[in-house]
């Protein structure tokens, strides 16, 4: 169902969940739904500090000698560093006229309460669409109040002879004129394709120490008076509060990466005097390349957008290599997808209009 301008369930809003009949209809089609699949594979675990988790990383090994009889052993150490991330705290208001909620609960308490959770499975719906978004693209630099998502731990390029794989930036491939007719693409339809590799150890999301569910939690309905800002007036009402604490650790940056600047407007394209198959054959190394360099942990999967993945089998289609990814319908109706055996799983917020990564 909709929800007006100042957010309160109306009776039009309720009207327009009526059959033929005058029926209140609880399975509403929701159009606005989209496709969210890493918020159900990523690994969450609690926090070790309050809201924070602490991760202790060791950055050099100690280093052993060559030594032979009656000669000593030096002693030598290794080097740590700490890395401490915190959750976000996200929160949403269901407002319900009381008057109209009591007299649904004279047609059956059932038929009442399918009315009100129909209204919070909407809100939960606006919330996992922001925290989908947040666990990709979230930036403290724009909103303090909530987490670095997983692209601010990928955001530059290295060059293409760079081997020191203790760099983030050697995760991150650059897309950006790969394609055929780059010259002619648009820098406004980038987009990236992500790789991550979900374990406690790798790259999690944790939410708050002793949180009840470390999910989104509904508070009580209680009763309030709501200000009606066309009269001046006020009138009684529901109100409900819900809440998602949860924040995102990068705990082995290796074991995550990004194909970055994908010229989105351009992928099909070939340059003059070119074979399809050479220009699909651009983005297919990238993807190869990615999969060789980004260390297995975890769940492992791939993530884009659908249209992402539409034009990536067409590229692998292209160079008859229509055997590196797979498309089936399992029990149940869900897709499977993989790619080069990990699986692909739809995240339709990723942007078609990313900022360009620069080299680092």
């Amino acid at each position: 169902m909709q929800v007006n301008g100042n957010r309160v369930l109306t009776y039009q809003d309720l009207c327009k969940g009526l059959d033929a009949k005058g029926n209140f209809v609880h399975r509403v089609i929701n159009l606005a739904t989209q496709s969210n699949e890493m918020l159900d594979d990523m690994t969450v675990i609690e926090a070790n500090n309050g809201t924070a988790l602490e991760t202790t990383f060791r950055t050099e090994t100690a280093k052993p000698v060559w030594t032979t009889y009656y000669q000593g052993v030096t002693a030598s150490k290794g080097s740590k560093a700490k890395l401490k991330v915190t959750t976000g705290k996200m929160g949403t208001k269901l407002v319900i006229d009381k008057e109209m909620f009591d007299k649904a609960v004279l047609k059956g308490q059932a038929y009442a309460d399918a009315l009100l959770e129909d209204e919070i499975m909407d809100k939960k719906e606006g919330m996992r669409l922001e925290m989908g978004n947040t666990i990709i693209y979230g930036k403290l630099a724009n909103e303090p109040r909530s987490f670095n998502g997983l692209f601010e731990h990928y955001t530059t390029y290295g060059a293409d002879a760079l081997n020191d794989d203790r760099k983030s930036e050697f995760y991150v491939l650059n897309a950006f004129g790969k394609a055929g007719g780059a010259s002619a693409a648009s820098e406004n339809s980038l987009g990236s394709i992500a790789l991550v590799g979900w374990s406690p150890e790798s790259i999690t999301a944790f939410h708050a120490e002793n949180s009840t569910t470390g999910g989104i939690t509904v508070s009580d309905k209680r009763i309030t008076d709501v200000d009606d800002p066309d009269n001046g007036g006020t009138y009684e009402a529901y109100q409900q509060y819900l809440y998602w604490e949860l924040g995102l650790a990068v705990r082995d940056f290796r074991c995550g990466g990004r194909i970055c600047n994908i010229q989105r407007d351009d992928m099909l394209n070939k340059a003059s005097g070119e074979t399809a198959v050479d220009a699909a054959i651009r983005y297919i190394e990238l993807i190869d390349r990615l999969a060789c360099r980004v260390h297995e942990a975890g769940k492992q999967a791939w993530y884009m957008d659908r249209l992402m993945w539409e034009k990536i089998t067409t590229l692998y289609t292209r160079v008859t290599r229509a055997n590196a990814f797979e498309e089936r319908q399992v029990d149940g109706g869900e897709k499977k997808r993989t790619l080069k055996g990990i699986p692909v799983r739809l995240q339709d917020c990723m942007k078609i209009n990313e900022e360009k990564v620069a080299q680092a």
